[in-house]
């Protein structure tokens, strides 16, 4: 009986982790309801970072990562980072490190993120891809990590397919 219930916590711990793209894109087009003025950033550029980031993996967690500052979940977002995005634009939904395990927390304030990006970058995707990964600072700079920025794209690519 135990095996049994091991069995299926950790089956339901593995639906957690993995988000499929259309999950992903359904909880993008819920967020964009919500928040219309999201709407502007392109579907396929947050399925690229997510994919990007985690392979779509809401529990990834870097091996680096430290309570009071790591990079979570979906769009491997920095604590710091997530807690400064839901103060700046009051949304009230970052309760601590754990919170950006959930999906849609993680998502919501990865696109806000993006959108504050955005504005810095006066709208340049190179600018705001670089930035997303290094921190616009770093981007001001000169700092850039090609790699990065390349992977991206290629899944930019892909995903103009899927949405």
């Amino acid at each position: 009986m135990k095996k049994l219930l091991l069995i299926i916590t950790l089956l339901g711990v593995y639906r957690l982790q993995h988000v499929t793209v259309e999950q992903a894109l359904n909880i993008i087009r819920e967020i964009k309801k919500q928040y219309p003025y999201l709407s502007k950033i392109p579907e396929e550029l947050i399925l690229a970072i997510i994919d990007t980031e985690s392979s779509f993996n809401a529990l990834a967690v870097r091996p680096e990562f430290h309570i009071n500052d790591g990079s979570i979940g979906l769009m491997q977002l920095l604590t710091s980072t997530a807690e400064w995005i839901d103060e700046i634009y009051s949304l009230n939904i970052y309760k601590g490190w754990f919170s950006l395990l959930s999906p849609r927390i993680n998502i919501t304030l990865g696109m806000h993120f993006i959108y504050w990006l955005y504005k810095q970058c006066d709208g340049k995707l190179d600018c705001v891809i670089h930035s997303y990964n290094e921190g616009y600072g770093n981007y001001k700079k000169g700092k850039r990590v090609n790699k990065y920025h390349s992977k991206v794209l290629e899944k930019l690519q892909k995903y103009r397919m899927v949405v």
